[in-house]
This record gives C-alpha cells, sequence and structure tokens, in this order.
C-alpha cells in the first residue's frame, strides 16, 4: 500500500462520520478495520501536533505568575547570595522582574517570615557548629534577646524576654539547645554589666 492511499483512507475515516463508513473502507481496499482505524489515529495525532494551540493563560495566572518569579529570585538572592534588600532591589531592576522595589521585597519577606519557627532546628541527627552573634534590642522598653548566624544573618533564636540577666541569657541559649544545638564551646561577649568576664568560656 502506497503512503498516498493510506492517507487517503486515513483522511476519509476521519472526515467521513456515517455509520458504517469504516467498513466501507476495509471491503473496498481489502484492509481490515482495525488497519483502517489505526490510520485514523496516526493521522489525528499528526493533525493535534501541528494545529492544535493551547488555551492562553489568563490575566490572573499571568500576574500571579509574575509574582512568583520575583519571589522566588527574592529568596534566592536573600538566602543564597546574603545579599542586602536594596541589592536585592536593584538587581531584580537589572533583571526586569516586576515587584522589585525596596518596600515590596521587605514586606514579601516579612510574611514569609512569620510562617517560620522563631527557633533554627537541627533535624535528622545533624550536628552543626555554628558561631554566634548575640545582641539585645528593645520594644517600647521591653527587651528582645536575638541570636544571629554573623555570616548568613540567620536569625537562629529570637524572643521577648522579662529582663536581660545573666539568666535571661543563659535560658535563651538552653532553648537553643533543645532544638538540637550542642554547645560544645562558647565565649560570651555580653560584659562585665551581666557579672560574666569578657571571655568567659562555657561547655
Amino acid at each position: 500500500m502506497t503512503l498516498e492511499l493510506s492517507l487517503l483512507i486515513a483522511f476519509v475515516a476521519l472526515m467521513d462520520n456515517r455509520w458504517g463508513a469504516i467498513t466501507q473502507l476495509a471491503k473496498k481496499y481489502a484492509i481490515s478495520r482495525t488497519f483502517v482505524y489505526m490510520l485514523q489515529s496516526q493521522l489525528n495525532v499528526a493533525i493535534e501536533g501541528c494545529f492544535c494551540v493551547e488555551k492562553p493563560p489568563s490575566k490572573k495566572e499571568l500576574i500571579v505568575g509574575t509574582k512568583m518569579k520575583s519571589l522566588e529570585y527574592a529568596l534566592m538572592l536573600r538566602l543564597e547570595g546574603k545579599c542586602s534588600i536594596p541589592s536585592i532591589s536593584n538587581m531584580m531592576k537589572k533583571m526586569g522582574l516586576k515587584n522589585n522595589s525596596v518596600g515590596t521585597i521587605s514586606q514579601q519577606l516579612k510574611k514569609i517570615g512569620k510562617y517560620l519557627p522563631n527557633t533554627y532546628y537541627f533535624g535528622n541527627g545533624a550536628i552543626t557548629y555554628v558561631y554566634l552573634a548575640v545582641d539585645e534590642m528593645f520594644s517600647h522598653s521591653v527587651p528582645i534577646l536575638i541570636s544571629v548566624d554573623p555570616l548568613s544573618s540567620a536569625i537562629l533564636r529570637i524572643e521577648l524576654s522579662g529582663s536581660r540577666k545573666t539568666e535571661d541569657w543563659v535560658n535563651h541559649f538552653n532553648k537553643l539547645k533543645g532544638f538540637g544545638g550542642q554547645r560544645r564551646r562558647a565565649r560570651y561577649m555580653l560584659g562585665n554589666r551581666y557579672g560574666l568576664s569578657r571571655n568567659q568560656q562555657a561547655t
């Protein structure tokens, strides 16, 4: 059977919707009905691949996709690139990404941060050694104790405290230890006003 004849049979089978059309083709060309259906299916697949047009994304889908791409880049630059928010804004503008203002990026990162725990968790039995940069700040005269990884600026623990005495800081570190952190050798740099020598070591 020639290629032209196969195409003719497939085309007629595809376009002729009359009852008994497949049987007539099989008898006319002395072939099985199964072979006619196979030719019809092959032609249908070929036509769909050439002429089928996917539904274009809606305006809402385009907006959501643009926001997700911008957020993905912002998180990557912040967490992997260790970039400041102004630097992230500048790079996103150069890449032509939307939602690139400092205020928008800061707001998005804050929203994501609300869903994260206030203590970094060391799971799967892994032991991770980090240097802690600790400090205190105030919110309406209420002290806030904070421990930060000085390399990535990742906040390991942050908490409101009734005071900023030595026992409060010890409790702060013990809570970190309770989440999987093991205090092997630490140097407290809190100053003598907490009753600790500047280079006092603890294990």
